[in-house]
């Protein structure tokens, strides 16, 4: 046993020793530190994009590939005209390249490349073919990429990579960011063996090897390369970067950068990041703080005994074996000892077994001595004082130094618990290890007596589910803060905010103010990587909404927006689509699509206010040009201020006309020429001193409320009545203000709300003390109606009161406590409102409610009467202001008339609103009067 134990115990102690060197540079040269790590955001921003081309070889990943490339697409914080993704895949491999094919539709910075024979063959061979395309493609386009990144199909890149390579490139000529393996449970030992070993290489010996000017192999992954670098190296060796018989090609890359003289950086880089940690050992509590945030690589890899020894002995015999014998021993002495760094684990591997055998032996023959009474000691092997005594002793400091640093790299990127649990993994990996060395052994054996080729063993690769993607993924609160500036304190406060309102993050930042909504959408863009839109529901081509049905688009969430190309359609999204829904929507649209990013609210608006023109299609005609494209083309306003404008009117609802007058931007007379040829009306603010109480009085308060006018002083006696309104009148009402006014009418457009300030004045001059019972506004002209009703016989004041009470109108509150009859109560509505009763025969007794958006007609019960050209006439059991300036919104151009229709029942609702339950209705009736 002591000729097992003295060269196990020398490679224990030289291989600790070597491991203590690495520690003493990491600690020395000050690269634990966390200022040499840390990178702020507005430094990776502030260079201005290179073009990136990334390499993907793919054999057999079809299960992985496609979520990998719509992943990293969408996550990537980089613009998608300045990067491209090459995906090599294999002739003889189709369900890959389905999968590539599936992406490169939407996406057009995606290519698939074919390897022109069967696979698979190498990595290296897959991706020298992946370069000669790129290179044809920077022949076609006239542009060469300014960096070249390697990557895996299932990688889970860092959103800010790109930027990284993009910062540190062309000043060095080779970069190499970490890779750190996905979570896995703790008790997934096999796959956290991983954990252990990537962490001390990436965030320690790495810095180390490249500080003392030693070698930085390529990880396969995250590497990026200068262009101009990478074609020296590829020339250097015919074309052929990568060697086709080497299985680590991405080692031996990294070998032939530092051999020919390029520089090399190993960017273990950290942005802050706030995130919620758990503290506390027996009651959990989630805190949120700021921590570094590694700029790498994440995937997953084999959790499978079996799978783990195979890949490793690959590594081993590449690494090891293959390159010594291909490459040797070149370089300067840190170059050296980097090589033999990396071959001595042929050895260590090995001998650490052989010292868990001898450790087992001893425990073994100690209870087999207690056990039979024979009592028997360590001495026997290792004499106190002897040279292997002291090797003992030596090598268990050396061990327990490697467990503390161990555990402080671990701790860092996954936590205490998995710093603890790296001790234990240690056993489990050194058997790992010690399996994989003696297959590569045998493998390479026999390979120089058979001549056999060395055979590529490709490891199987999963793609992490949903869940686990979502802690991956790239946060919205990172976007606004990297991009738009919020503080870490106002990231904070919008975040609690969110979990106490169930608000999104986005409604809280806008709402509170700290954004605007166009800062969030371009923030919800990037996130999902897709561009940001302000749909335009007038440029919309009429055969798409033909193609795609009203119903279906809602349900979907979408609004295609026009052709890009022959067989492209862009479409207006508020989140990305499942794939299926993708599907379904290219076989009605009859074409591939684009998505564009728009917020809710507005993709919702501009849908409703689009299907609608298919509504009056018949009577259009060529579309006319629109105000802001006349204001633009005559010079009267930029480009710029109208998409602002547009933005704006998005977000408040108005009419454009009117937001441009009130923000000053375009006088009152400017809008008024630019509208003459289309409304046929003038256009000019209102003072509410110039509304007429008198005529008001005539018109009734009701009439003026639902459409929207306002009648004001005629400048003269006998000169026409100017009428002020905020969207075209039907010829109808036109006749009816002029027969009640008893004068010819001037009519002009005037926002909104002047016109609405302007009535609520006049109303006032016109009933100081309320149009009925000191109530006015419609409630007051509802009670004036009731009280004029030869039927009604009660008193109004209990009324007014009950009404209040319940929050009703006077009318919905008598028809809910059942004390009229619903056809009395469409007759006093309709004499309210000063509008006529739609007549049976008038209304679609099965409701033709797909004139207005989806839901919106069962809403209200509205039902189309007539429709002409640039006119419509509506009916509604409760036409209200609010209704008819919804339904104005919709149909701009066209002109309104109302109706009030019969109710097809009595309204089932309790004197709070509520519905109200068949059996309850009489009481609540009885209770409330």
């Amino acid at each position: 046993m002591r000729a097992v134990a003295y060269p196990v115990c020398w490679t224990i102690l030289v291989n600790g020793v070597d491991d203590m060197f690495m520690d003493a540079n990491y600690f020395l040269r000050g690269l634990f530190k966390e200022d040499h790590r840390r990178i702020t955001v507005e430094d990776l921003k502030g260079e201005e994009q290179k073009k990136i081309a990334l390499m993907v070889p793919a054999w057999h990943e079809a299960g992985v590939i496609q979520q990998m490339l719509e992943l990293n697409l969408e996550q990537l914080d980089y613009d998608h005209e300045n990067y491209d993704i090459f995906v090599g895949t294999y002739q003889n491999d189709a369900d890959t390249q389905a999968r590539v094919d599936n992406v490169a539709r939407k996406y057009r910075n995606i290519h698939k490349v074919v390897v022109p024979h069967d696979g698979p063959t190498s990595k290296a061979d897959c991706l020298n073919w992946v370069y000669q395309h790129l290179r044809l493609v920077e022949e076609r386009r006239g542009r060469r990429f300014d960096i070249m990144l390697m990557h895996d199909a299932e990688d889970i890149i860092h959103p800010l990579a790109l930027r990284l390579y993009n910062y540190l490139i062309p000043d060095y000529d080779f970069v190499q960011t970490p890779v750190f393996p996905l979570e896995m449970p703790w008790h997934a030992f096999v796959a956290c063996t991983y954990k252990d070993e990537f962490t001390e290489h990436h965030l320690k010996d790495m810095l180390v090897r490249e500080k003392i000017g030693g070698l930085v192999p390529s990880a396969g992954v995250g590497s990026g390369f200068d262009r101009d670098a990478f074609e020296d190296i590829a020339l250097a060796h015919s074309q052929e970067a990568f060697n086709i018989t080497s299985l680590t090609e991405d080692y031996e890359v990294g070998i032939k950068f530092r051999l020919a003289g390029k520089k090399v950086y190993f960017a273990a880089r950290a942005v802050d990041r706030l995130q919620e940690v758990e503290t506390g050992i027996f009651r959990k509590r989630k805190k949120r703080v700021i921590k570094p945030e590694y700029i790498a690589t994440r995937e997953f890899f084999p959790d499978q005994f079996k799978f783990a020894v195979r890949q490793r002995s690959r590594w081993i015999l590449g690494i090891g074996l293959q390159t010594w014998e291909q490459v040797g021993w070149p370089g300067t002495m840190p170059v050296l000892y980097c090589l033999w760094r990396d071959r001595k684990a042929l050895i260590t591997n090995f001998m650490a077994v052989f010292g868990y055998l001898l450790a087992f032996f001893c425990i073994g023959r100690l209870l087999v001595g207690w056990g039979i009474g024979r009592p028997w000691t360590f001495d026997n092997i290792f004499p106190p004082g002897s040279m292997l005594w002291w090797l003992v002793m030596a090598n268990t400091l050396v061990l327990a130094w490697r467990a503390v640093m161990k555990y402080v790299t671990v701790d860092e990127i996954y936590g205490p618990v998995h710093g603890l649990l790296s001790i234990p993994r240690f056993f489990v990996s050194n058997v790992i290890n010690f399996l994989a060395t003696g297959k590569a052994v045998k493998q390479y054996v026999m390979h120089k007596i058979t001549g056999e080729p060395l055979k590529w063993l490709k490891t199987e690769h999963v793609f992490p589910d949903a869940a686990l993607l979502k802690e991956y993924k790239s946060r919205l609160g990172d976007l606004l803060r990297d991009r738009e500036g919020l503080t870490e304190e106002e990231l904070d406060e919008a975040l609690e905010l969110h979990g106490r309102t169930g608000l999104q993050l986005g409604q809280v930042v806008t709402l509170t103010g700290l954004l605007s909504v166009r800062a969030v959408a371009d923030a919800v863009g990037e996130q999902h990587a897709l561009p940001v839109v302000d749909p335009d529901p007038f440029s919309v081509p009429l055969v798409l909404m033909q193609r795609l049905p009203e119903a279906d688009a809602a349900l979907m969430g979408v609004l295609p927006l026009g052709m890009e190309g022959e067989d492209e359609v862009a479409v207006a999204v508020s989140a990305p689509l499942p794939p299926e829904t993708e599907q379904k929507l290219e076989e009605l649209l009859r074409a591939r699509i684009a998505l564009k990013f728009a917020p809710r609210e507005q993709l919702e608006q501009a849908r409703d206010r689009a299907y609608r023109r298919l509504v009056m299609e018949h009577a259009r005609g060529p579309r006319e040009e629109r105000l802001g494209d006349r204001l633009v083309a005559g010079g009267l306003m930029g480009p710029e201020e109208l998409e602002h404008a547009l933005r704006e009117q998005s977000q408040t609802g108005e009419k454009l006309g009117e937001l441009l007058v009130r923000r000053g931007l375009v006088p009152a007379q400017v809008v008024s020429e630019a509208l003459a040829d289309r409304t046929m009306l003038e256009f000019r603010t209102v003072r509410p001193q110039a509304a007429d109480p008198e005529a008001l009085e005539e018109l009734s308060y009701g009439l003026a409320a639902l459409y929207g006018l306002c009648p004001l002083r005629p400048d003269a006696p006998g000169e026409p009545m100017p009428i002020a309104v905020s969207s075209p009148l039907h010829d109808e009402v036109r006749m009816l203000l002029a027969a009640r006014l008893g004068s010819q009418l001037e009519l002009f457009l005037a926002p909104s709300l002047d016109i609405r300030l302007a009535l609520a004045v006049a109303s006032r001059k016109a009933w100081p003390d309320g149009i009925r019972v000191g109530v006015g506004g419609m409630d007051g002209v509802e009670l004036k109606t009731i009280d004029e009703d030869p039927g009604w016989r009660g008193s109004l004041e209990p009324l007014r009161n009950a009404a209040i009470d319940s929050g009703q109108s006077p009318i919905d509150y008598l028809l809910s406590a059942g004390r009229i009859e619903p056809q009395l109560g469409a007759r006093l509505r309709a004499r309210a409102l000063g509008v006529a009763l739609a007549q049976p025969s008038q209304l679609d007794p099965d409701g033709a409610y797909d004139w207005l958006p989806p839901g919106w007609a069962l809403r209200d019960d509205i039902q189309l009467v007539d429709l002409s050209p640039g006119s419509l006439v509506v009916a509604a059991p409760r036409p209200t202001p609010r209704l008819a300036r919804e339904i104005a919104a919709l149909f701009p151009d066209a002109a309104i008339a109302w109706r009030v229709a019969p109710y097809s029942r009595a309204p089932e609702v309790t004197a709070d609103g509520s519905e109200l339950k068949t059996g309850d209705r009489q009481s609540s009736a009885a209770g409330a009067l």
